[in-house]
């Protein structure tokens, strides 16, 4: 082979050498180009979800503060110092008809029906963010009243009631210091939710009792229709009733408690009587006390076990109910400096 051609051979081997390597470094230039987009594109896609989520919670909190939030912002009422059902919208007391203490809102929130015939209206927003009432009834007074929503509210005495003018969002929530019946309006979009110091109870459309008075060790749920999820703050529990069910959570041993019972009679007092069926003389005394802003105590601990059946009208004063109690359950009793009740047995006063 002549030295022309092996030159010319070798050339083409260049040629083709050269050709190879800059084949592979435009394959490696593209897939570290792919592999940059791709990084790129992921990052991208994180900051857009990072500040579409911050968004949210931003207009969220700024347009409507939580209802735990404004609870504890509230002073605390003193209920023993007022003998009036009373109305506080945005700062202001607005005292209910004594004789007819029932509320009705327009399903805008703006219209208050209050008693016999008055009228009051309220902006339902205030700097952007929910307007929230609060109903305080006191002692041996009852109250009622119709949210925007069209649920319906039966409110104890001795209890306060925290709830928006209107409900706005995806939530229908309130805020419970003490006991009341709910019949709520059916929104399957929209659960009803119960809030207190220990639990939250979730509803689409129900009947219920709750009681759940910040001085007591014991909170009850007493399910009348439909049904209901209650969530325990304390130890994160979830237990779900039926009908004529009642759920009970101590606060103090955080021990659960259902049971069945009658359920009209956790629902009487909505009418003006407490309904006992073989309750014990500890659980009357703790409802009378409620009921009446007075303390009773028995003299021997045995004098809490006799039970008594029968109804009760509240319309009576605590020493006539009494007196009813007293008729088949041979107890006595005595005002202690005008302040307290001692239940004792008839013997009692034989050794005075």
């Amino acid at each position: 082979m002549s030295e022309n051609s092996n030159s010319q051979f070798r050339n083409s081997e260049k040629e083709e050498l050269r050709r190879r390597i800059l084949n592979s470094a435009k394959t490696i230039f593209k897939e570290k180009r792919r592999k940059e987009i791709r990084i790129f594109v992921g990052y991208a896609c994180a900051a857009s979800v990072l500040c579409v989520l911050g968004l949210f919670l931003y207009m969220n909190q700024h347009q409507e503060p939580s209802l735990q939030e404004f609870v504890r912002t509230i002073p605390d009422s003193t209920l023993k110092n007022t003998n009036q059902v009373t109305l506080v919208l945005d700062g202001d007391k607005i005292n209910v008809d004594s004789e007819i203490n029932r509320i009705k809102y327009s399903s805008s929130g703006n219209i208050i029906q209050i008693g016999n015939g008055r009228v009051v209206r309220q902006k339902t927003e205030k700097n952007s963010k929910a307007v929230f009432n609060t109903l305080i009834v006191p002692y041996r007074k009852r109250g009622s009243l119709i949210l925007s929503d069209g649920t319906k509210v039966w409110v104890n005495s001795g209890s306060k009631l925290i709830y928006p003018a209107v409900f706005n969002g995806d939530k229908r929530q309130v805020y419970l210091q003490g006991e009341a019946i709910f019949d709520v309006a059916h929104n399957k979009s929209k659960p009803f939710r119960v809030l207190s110091d220990n639990q939250e109870i979730e509803v689409l459309g129900t009947v219920f009792n709750v009681s759940a008075y910040a001085d007591d060790t014991i909170s009850s749920t007493v399910l009348k229709t439909g049904s209901v999820r209650i969530k325990y703050h304390k130890n994160n529990k979830i237990l779900k009733i039926v009908p004529g069910d009642m759920a009970s959570y101590n606060t103090k041993t955080k021990e659960l408690n259902l049971k069945e019972v009658e359920a009209d009679n956790y629902f009487s007092w909505r009418e003006g009587f407490l309904t006992f069926k073989n309750n014990s003389l500890r659980d009357i005394a703790a409802r009378l006390s409620r009921y009446y802003n007075v303390e009773i105590k028995f003299a021997h601990d045995f004098l809490e076990n006799p039970t008594f059946t029968g109804r009760l009208d509240l319309k009576n004063d605590v020493d006539s109910v009494l007196e009813i109690i007293n008729k088949t359950t041979y107890i006595e009793y005595q005002w202690k400096n005008n302040k307290e009740i001692l239940i004792t047995k008839p013997y009692d006063h034989d050794n005075e």
